[in-house]
C-alpha cells in the first residue's frame, strides 16, 4: 500500500463510498489502509472532504478553540500517550508510522532520513555564536563547580538528552529553562542576550 494518499486514491474512496461499498472493499480497491478508510468515511458522512476537516468541525461543535486541543482531550479519555497520538495522526495521513512521515519530509529536503536531517541541523546550530558561547559557559562553570549534567537533570527535572544538547551546543533551552539553569549554576545571566553581551 502507498505511504501517502494521492488525490486519485481520495477520489476512488469517495466514489466507492457513494456506490455503497464496504470499507474492506474500499481499502483493497483504493490501496489504502482500513484505518485510513474508516477515518475518511467518517468525514464523508459528515459532509467533509478529509478527517482533518471533520475533526475541526467536531472541535468547534464541542466548544474547543482548536482541533489540537480537542484531539488531546480524546487522548486523555482513551489513555493514549502523545507519541501514540502522533503515530495515530501519521496513520490517518496514510503512513505506516510517524517515522515514515518524517523520513519522507526529510527526503523532500534532500536527506536520506529524518535522523540525518536532525543531525545536520544540530551541526549547523552548534556553529552559531549563541550556541557555542552557551555550551562553553555551561561546560566551564559545571567543571569549576563540580556539577555534573546528571545533577542538573535531577535537580531541575529536564531530560538527560535535553541537558546534553544544551551542553554540546546542539540546542538552546527556552528562556524559562535557561534562567533556571543559570540560577542553579550560580551564574549572573538570566537570558541568552545577557550571555552574548558579556
Amino acid at each position: 500500500m502507498n505511504n501517502r494518499l494521492s488525490d486519485s486514491q481520495k477520489v476512488d474512496m469517495y466514489r466507492l463510498y457513494i456506490q455503497g461499498k464496504r470499507p474492506s472493499e474500499i481499502s483493497r480497491y483504493a490501496g489504502v489502509k482500513p484505518s485510513t478508510v474508516y477515518a475518511y468515511l467518517k468525514a464523508f458522512r459528515a459532509g467533509k472532504s478529509s478527517p482533518s476537516e471533520y475533526m475541526k468541525q467536531l472541535a468547534q461543535r464541542k466548544g474547543y478553540k482548536t482541533k489540537f486541543k480537542y484531539e488531546l482531550s480524546l487522548l486523555t479519555s482513551r489513555n493514549m500517550t502523545y507519541v501514540q497520538y502522533r503515530n495515530y495522526l501519521a496513520v490517518q495521513k496514510g503512513y505506516n508510522s510517524r517515522k515514515e512521515l518524517l523520513d519522507e519530509k526529510a527526503q523532500e529536503k534532500g536527506f536520506e532520513s529524518n535522523s540525518e536531517m536532525n543531525e545536520a541541523n544540530a551541526k549547523e546550530r552548534k556553529k552559531r555564536k549563541a550556541n557555542k558561547k552557551l555550551a562553553d559557559i555551561l561546560f566551564i562553570t559545571s567543571k569549576m563547580k563540580k556539577i555534573r549534567q546528571i545533577d542538573i537533570v535531577n535537580q531541575l527535572g529536564y531530560s538527560k538528552r535535553a541537558v546534553h544538547n544544551y551542553f554540546t551546543g546542539r540546542q538552546i533551552p527556552s528562556p524559562k529553562r535557561l534562567a533556571k539553569i543559570f540560577e542553579f549554576l550560580g551564574l549572573k545571566y538570566s537570558t541568552i542576550d545577557d550571555l552574548l553581551c558579556d
